[in-house]
């Protein structure tokens, strides 16, 4: 069961300027090339495989059970609010932190967070305006790597996602019924609506929002048996 969280309000200043997340899109976009370069030649991902890897439709059904009955839009709005709220209530050097081995620390997760919705951004409106497009899948751990997200500011971080979250939203609450019914092909789960997507996204919010906090509470000793997943 996912940890409950409470989101407070997030000054519209915070966020990022377009000319950096521009910035930000050409980096990530030269990390995609890499990406699917290491996965064509080694044929597995650095790291160790997770569901999403291993059991693609039980990850896509793992993020919408997460979702259950709750207004999907209404989880994503509240996200960037959770975010800056961690940030300004933990030092860097807590967010930099890794509380397991292996495992992301807080800085990092907020990091995936942005480059999800990078990366969404691009699939939702190449679905909505292509006929049933290739979607590639995303190798996270690289992204997450090959960009030292735990090297960046906790603040920037956290104010990008808002500044992205806050573009997507608009598009996804301006799509219809027949809008949602939209359909690309993902090279790892095939099919997908946008609909099911728009669900996923929501559901994976949920997951990293109780993981980040776990992993928050490892790390200061609030949380002595906090949970690695």
């Amino acid at each position: 069961m996912a940890a409950a969280w409470h989101v407070g309000s997030v000054a519209r200043s915070d966020r990022v300027s377009i000319s950096t997340i521009d910035a930000t899109m050409s980096a990530v976009e030269a990390e995609l090339t890499v990406s699917k370069r290491d996965k064509e030649s080694t044929g597995v991902n650095i790291g160790e495989p997770g569901i999403w890897l291993t059991d693609p439709k039980a990850y896509q059904k793992k993020l919408s059970d997460l979702l259950g009955e709750r207004d999907p839009l209404d989880v994503m709005a509240e996200t960037p609010a959770f975010l800056a709220n961690l940030v300004s209530a933990h030092s860097p050097e807590v967010m930099r932190t890794r509380p397991f081995p292996k495992k992301w620390t807080p800085n990092e997760i907020i990091g995936h967070l942005t480059d999800t919705e990078i990366v969404f951004a691009f699939r939702i409106r190449t679905i909505l305006c292509e006929d049933n497009p290739v979607i590639l899948g995303m190798d996270q751990e690289l992204w997450v790597e090959r960009q030292r997200h735990n090297e960046r500011e906790p603040v920037d971080l956290a104010s990008m996602f808002q500044a992205l979250r806050h573009a997507n939203l608009v598009l996804w609450r301006q799509m219809k019924p027949a809008d949602l019914k939209r359909t690309g092909r993902h090279s790892e789960r095939g099919p997908e609506t946008l609909k099911t997507m728009l669900r996923m996204e929501a559901g994976h919010d949920i997951w990293h929002m109780d993981q980040i906090t776990r992993y928050l509470s490892a790390i200061t000793g609030a949380g002595a048996n906090a949970a690695e997943e």
